[in-house]
């Protein structure tokens, strides 16, 4: 892989990084003692009957949605990760190059196809 298309997936990795950061915050709040792990926030919508059990809907739809996008960010800092240390585009499993095109289709891609299948 050059440069230049290396770069261009290095900026995709950190602008996607950049939306999941945004939207956790929009459902949950950051833990301060562990960096990259968010805390769901409890709705308020008010006092009465209807309210808290919608709260407790939300809640636990906030809770889905922080653990889904949690864990699409520590893939992506597994890849930018890989990037620094020069092993990006290998494979994980058999360390043969993952195909280019693997690659711009899912930048996280950490097994090549073949690899992959045979999950």
């Amino acid at each position: 892989m050059d440069h230049a298309s290396l770069k261009a997936l290095q900026q995709k990795l950190e602008a996607e990084r950049g939306v999941l950061k945004e939207r956790l915050r929009e459902v949950g709040v950051e833990n301060p003692a562990v960096p990259g792990d968010f805390e769901p926030t409890l709705p308020n919508y008010g006092d009465e009957y209807d309210d808290t059990v919608n709260e407790s809907t939300d809640l636990d739809a906030n809770i889905a949605v922080v653990s889904e996008l949690e864990r699409r960010l520590k893939e992506i800092e597994i890849a930018l990760g890989r990037i620094e240390n020069g092993t990006y585009g290998a494979c994980t499993t058999c360390s043969t190059k993952i195909a280019e095109e693997r690659l711009h289709a899912v930048p996280t891609a950490a097994l090549c196809s073949t690899c992959a299948q045979k999950l």
